[in-house]
């Protein structure tokens, strides 16, 4: 009887390993491009106080809320909400804390100086037809 020791295995667990290794990094990109990335334009018509940059990526009916005050509006209702927050709330400086996401959909969280104080941003992003559009925008207190 031959003594078969773990040591002749020792190549083939270290291909499995590598093998697994290539799999699961291989899965996980492919994963990260899937997710949504924000526009540019969105990101510079917050900065720049622009609604009516930022209304062009609004779905047709979305979830706004503003300070407290939440609802339902159309896309035209929703930018002159948001036009009157910026012409109260001149923004300074925008920056995106944390992105998350996966296909098809990505959401943001963004700290916002203006004028009058700090604001948290928080932004829901869908692709569908392939044109990303925005379906929830919360300003809310620091």
């Amino acid at each position: 009887m031959v003594n078969v020791g773990f040591e002749s295995f020792r190549p083939v667990k270290y291909s499995v390993l590598l093998i697994i290794s290539l799999v699961v990094g291989l899965h996980v990109q492919v994963q990260a491009q899937k997710a949504l990335e924000i526009p540019r334009k969105i990101v510079v018509g917050i900065e720049k106080g622009d609604a009516k940059s930022v209304a062009l990526f609004f779905n047709d009916n979305l979830e706004l809320a503003v300070l407290g005050t939440e609802n339902i509006y159309s896309k035209r209702q929703a930018e002159f909400i948001l036009q009157k927050f910026f012409r109260e709330n001149v923004p300074q400086g925008f920056y995106i804390k944390h992105q998350g996401g996966k296909k098809n959909t990505t959401y943001f969280i963004a700290d916002l100086t203006t004028t009058n104080g700090r604001f948290k941003m928080v932004i829901l992003l869908k692709e569908t037809d392939q044109l990303v559009k925005i379906h929830q925008l919360r300003i809310e207190n620091e």
